[in-house]
């Protein structure tokens, strides 16, 4: 039987400079929209560093942006709920081979 293979316990969870590299690459081609984005990210920012911290509206702001992404992977053609599995890390193998068998590139 096939198992996942356990993340590596040095690795973080968290995205480093690579990670943001790696995702943020398609915006080179549009300097305006990065720095629409990176805006956004301030607002979130402030939200997490007001006193006592909007930490709802910070969340609020990240499922939605979540959520628009959505139709931009390859997960539109899996659905919302799987995509939401995947991102937030809850996948099994069972997911995986669903999601494999949907054409849900990952």
């Amino acid at each position: 039987m096939n198992e996942t293979p356990k993340p590596d316990a040095t690795e973080s969870p968290y995205p480093d400079a690579e990670d943001w590299e790696i995702a943020f690459k398609p915006y080179a081609a549009y300097p305006e929209a990065a720095l629409d984005l990176a805006r956004r990210f301030i607002a979130i920012k402030v939200f997490l560093q007001s006193q006592p911290p909007d930490v709802p509206l910070a969340i609020e702001a990240l499922d939605e942006a979540i959520d628009v992404l959505f139709p931009l992977t390859h997960f539109h053609t899996g659905g919302h709920d799987l995509y939401r599995t995947y991102i937030e890390g809850r996948a099994t193998r069972a997911h995986e081979a669903l999601m494999e068998t949907l054409g849900v590139k990952f």
